[in-house]
């Protein structure tokens, strides 16, 4: 038994990295062919914007933000959290089907470039504070 577990544990780790900071960013540059983001709870991680922006799909679950910034099925795959079965259909789901992969990872490029980059997050910010000073009644700003 503890020779078949560690020539699993041999082969999972050719084919996944557990990456974080530098290596993370290399990784979605480079060779990463899905991001999996299987939290159970929670905000949403800087991991799934940097996944997004270099066109790298994720499989991501459905809590916290997630929902709000990823569309099930167009920009990512989302599967309820605490549900491995939902996970590993989804991730052999981009790995199978490698033209589904690259629409979903466009369209998440497309989509973080659109609604998070830096002119429509400037633009937010100038037309929240604008309308807080507006709340306010200062004169010369409405």
């Amino acid at each position: 038994m503890a020779a078949a577990l560690e020539r699993h544990d041999a082969i999972v780790a050719e084919v996944v990295t557990l990456a974080g900071g530098a290596l993370l960013k290399s990784k979605l540059e480079g060779d990463a062919t899905v991001s999996v983001f299987p939290a159970l709870n929670g905000g949403m991680s800087s991991v799934l914007f940097d996944s997004m922006a270099t066109g790298v799909p994720v499989v991501a679950t459905r809590v916290g933000g997630i929902p709000e910034v990823l569309e099930d099925g167009l920009t990512a795959l989302l599967v309820p959290p605490s549900d491995p079965q939902d996970l590993a259909s989804a991730i052999g789901e981009i790995l199978s089907n490698p033209a589904r992969a690259a629409a979903i990872g466009r369209a998440a490029q497309l989509a973080v470039g659109t609604r998070f980059g830096l002119p429509r997050m400037a633009r937010a910010m100038e037309e929240l504070y604008t309308d807080l000073l507006c709340r306010k009644n200062l004169k010369g700003v409405c």
